[in-house]
């Protein structure tokens, strides 16, 4: 597993590591509540992704810009709009007593406290002993959600209230990579002046395919056209 993903990210070989330390000698996976914080577009999305993938788990991708209520959790069925909480039905729609739920940039998760709050569910999710007699609102009985795995994403941690950040590991495996347009465009600018330089094959190939199939690089010369001599 390793094999494949380092070369694939390999800013992040050290959270594959850290991950890997803490099954070892586990029949079954459960990675315990992890936050990867990184800036914008660096891949932190994909790189859980690929990591659930890589164990074989069945998983769900959570977008949490603009959750605002407690509905993570469930909520009673004597309503009309009753539905189970999140992590019971993951569990039953996958067959699987330990998925991966993944929560994509949990610190945009809204802080109104009107029909409650995600923030205050994942309190419980997150503690072992909690979890393993977690009370569904839907089904009103107490259900283990001890396997769950727990993975999240996050531009920032500040947000995220300091009392959630202690129940989890918060990693940083991201950086902020130079756009490849910009290093074609400065590699065209050097062939104009006789400076092409020897990139490798590899290096060219992982800039391109950034690249949008409308977007055009302009390359520094005499323009060739109608009237041209």
């Amino acid at each position: 597993m390793r094999s494949r993903l380092v070369p694939e990210f390999p800013y992040a070989s050290s959270v594959v590591d850290q991950i890997l330390k803490g099954l070892v000698g586990r029949q079954h996976v459960r990675i315990r509540p992890t936050i990867l914080v990184g800036p914008p577009g660096c891949g932190k999305s994909r790189f859980v992704r690929r990591l659930a993938e890589e164990f074989g788990s069945p998983y769900e991708l959570i977008p949490c810009g603009g959750m605002s209520d407690g509905a993570l959790g469930g909520t009673p069925r004597r309503w009309s709009s009753g539905e189970p909480s999140l992590p019971l039905s993951t569990v039953r729609r996958h067959e699987c007593a330990g998925p991966v739920i993944i929560l994509d940039e949990v610190e945009k998760v809204g802080t109104g406290k009107h029909n409650g709050n995600a923030h205050d569910v994942l309190l419980g999710l997150f503690e072992p002993e909690t979890a393993g007699r977690w009370h569904d609102l839907y089904v009103q009985a107490s259900c283990d959600r001890s396997h769950l795995s727990w993975l999240m994403t996050a531009n920032e941690v500040e947000p995220i209230p300091s009392v959630l950040r202690d129940r989890c590991r918060v990693l940083k495996p991201c950086r902020r990579r130079q756009h490849p347009r910009r290093s074609i465009s400065r590699g065209c600018g050097d062939r104009s002046r006789g400076r092409m330089p020897a990139l490798p094959c590899s290096q060219i190939c992982r800039a391109v395919s950034w690249l949008s199939p409308l977007l055009y690089v302009r390359v520094p010369g005499p323009s060739v056209g109608r009237g041209s001599r």
